[in-house]
């Protein structure tokens, strides 16, 4: 039996609502992680600096934090490795539209 007050949802409403709203700001910022590697791409620019704080996708993205304010959460996914998978993403991605042209 649920027992609830006036005008409040149930635990399970609310905790839907809160991990869909999450969901929405971790695609967000994951978007604009892949907006940041596409543009160091293009312009055939480094990565990944000496150190962690000096590569050129780490400046990029503390720039964008003015902009989008939620961009903050997304450093915990500045892995070396999540940065090669996602690389090799664009890449995939990039040949097969290229073979679509063709």
């Amino acid at each position: 039996m649920k027992i609830l007050s006036e005008g409040k949802e149930p635990i399970n409403a609310q905790l839907a609502t809160q991990a869909a709203t999450e969901y929405v700001r971790r695609r967000k910022c994951l978007e604009k992680e892949i907006e940041c590697i596409l543009f160091l791409l293009r312009q055939n620019l480094a990565i990944r600096g000496k150190e962690e704080s000096d590569g050129n996708l780490h400046q990029l993205l503390a720039l964008r934090k003015k902009d989008v304010l939620d961009l903050h959460i997304w450093e915990e996914y500045l892995s070396p490795a999540i940065q090669n998978e996602l690389i090799s993403s664009i890449g995939t991605s990039v040949l097969r539209q290229l073979l679509i042209d063709i």
